[in-house]
């Protein structure tokens, strides 16, 4: 055991062993990449290719992260082992994309024609609030570039849309 403290005290350095030992870890600052994580990937409990399974292609515009996540698990589904990923962590955008292009080069995200489908709209320009029919009726613009304090009620109607659209993302991962 004192061999391994002497080598490795933290989790950076955990990781840096890892790659050294060709691993093809997602990018450090990822909220995957936990000390859990990298020991589950050394020991053989997690997925993840080394560095000479990977072969890029090339995918100018991806989809969103949570596609991409689902090709990854796809294209990955062969193997009896998980690739780590739940709703809390979540490796980069980079990472997914040399995984589908490694084991599904086929995969449509890298034809040419590919356009990714259009963003859905983020829970801060939706906010559920229940104001009176005419109450903004001749109200005029605010001309605030920067709002300095939002309004307590627009803001929990944001968390609400959220709330809603993590739990949508979570019953996913779940199928």
């Amino acid at each position: 055991m004192s061999d391994i403290a002497k080598a490795i005290g933290n989790k950076a350095e955990l990781y840096e062993a890892a790659l050294r030992n060709g691993f093809y870890l997602p990018k450090f600052k990822c909220s995957i990449i936990t000390e859990d994580y990298i020991y589950g990937v050394l020991i053989g409990n997690v997925l993840c290719p080394k560095y000479n399974a990977i072969k890029l292609l090339p995918c100018p515009r991806p989809p969103d992260k949570e596609t991409l996540i689902k090709l990854a698990e796809e294209a990955m589904s062969k193997q009896s082992k998980s690739l780590g990923i739940d709703a809390s962590h979540t490796p980069d955008k980079g990472w997914l994309i040399s995984i589908i292009s490694s084991f599904n080069p086929q995969c449509e995200i890298f034809k040419k024609s590919y356009l990714p489908p259009p963003r859905v709209e983020k829970a801060e320009n939706k906010a559920k609030v229940s104001l009176p029919a005419d109450f903004l009726e001749g109200l005029p613009v605010s001309k605030k570039k920067h709002k300095v304090r939002r309004l307590a009620f627009l803001r929990q109607g944001k968390e609400e849309v959220k709330n809603e659209r993590i739990k949508s993302l979570h019953k996913q991962y779940k199928k």
